[in-house]
């Protein structure tokens, strides 16, 4: 990974550039800290806090690379060989990077410029990394992909004006996401799959084998792996569909006399800047 450029700022005194939201979790179906502390399991630690705060620290300051897959193949067996809808054409993670998909929130669009560790103490809430792809045809692939390392909060179980509730820091709502649409006509934003990794969310625990799937599991960010809560998406056309947490992984396939299709989504892995 790339090494960045040793720097000191003064920030908040709290180890980010703002004080970060405060969210009343309590209500939630399912919330975690990036340290563990969660719905289930809620008694937290000055320990578990700090440990919180530092991957909090590393998520904001050092994320680099998201480490996707995303793919969709669609086999007319009568027509001959299968026609690969997605952009990146095999099933094998693909490098979504600060350097090549910074994305400007204001403008709406991808900017030239690497969103480095020292370039976030002035822009770090301008931007994020984001990858998006509409392909506008008879039969219609699009998706997009994205990670904000803004998108962190202060936890607490129960009302955010009592310090006693608060159990730590965890990610907001979508802080990573990939999504695959496979339809007619221009789709993005209506996805067919979906995964999705943040800190709380009130979806139902659903089941790999239903058409939805929430729970917690653990993101690979360089040589750690913050706790996080994954929710998963599929809609059913009739086929086969697995919602796997351990891997925040979608895939769904269909096979008749005819025809022969795959989509996967999934959030591999989070890579980091080094020193």
């Amino acid at each position: 990974m790339p090494t960045a450029e040793s720097f000191n700022a003064l920030g908040y005194g709290n180890g980010f550039m703002s004080c970060l939201t405060k969210v009343d979790v309590s209500g939630k179906n399912f919330w975690t800290t990036l340290s563990g502390v969660n719905k289930d399991s809620p008694a937290t630690s000055d320990a578990l806090i700090e440990e919180s705060r530092r991957l909090a620290m590393l998520f904001y300051w050092n994320s680099y690379q998201l480490n996707i897959t995303t793919y969709g193949s669609y086999d007319e067996a009568p027509f001959g060989s299968p026609t690969v809808y997605d952009p990146f054409p095999s099933p094998t993670p693909v490098a979504i990077n600060t350097v090549d998909y910074k994305w400007d929130k204001s403008a709406g669009a991808n900017v030239t410029g690497e969103f480095t560790p020292k370039s976030r103490v002035c822009d770090i809430d301008d931007y994020e990394v984001r990858y998006e792809f509409d392909d506008v045809s008879a039969v219609i692939q699009g998706e997009a992909v994205y990670f904000d390392p803004s998108n962190l909060v202060r936890m607490y179980n129960g009302a955010t004006t009592d310090e006693a509730n608060f159990v730590g820091f965890g990610l907001g709502v979508d802080a990573i996401v990939s999504t695959f649409d496979h339809g007619l006509g221009s789709v993005v934003g209506d996805f067919n799959l979906f995964s999705e990794v943040g800190g709380y969310g009130n979806e139902p625990a659903g089941s790999a084998t239903s058409f939805r799937h929430t729970g917690y599991t653990s993101l690979p960010m360089g040589a750690e792996n913050p706790h996080v809560v994954c929710h998963l998406e599929a809609e059913d056309f009739g086929g086969d569909f697995n919602l796997s947490l351990t891997d925040r992984k979608v895939t769904y396939s269909y096979t008749d006399l005819d025809t022969d299709e795959l989509y996967i989504t999934s959030i591999d892995s989070l890579d980091l800047y080094t020193y």
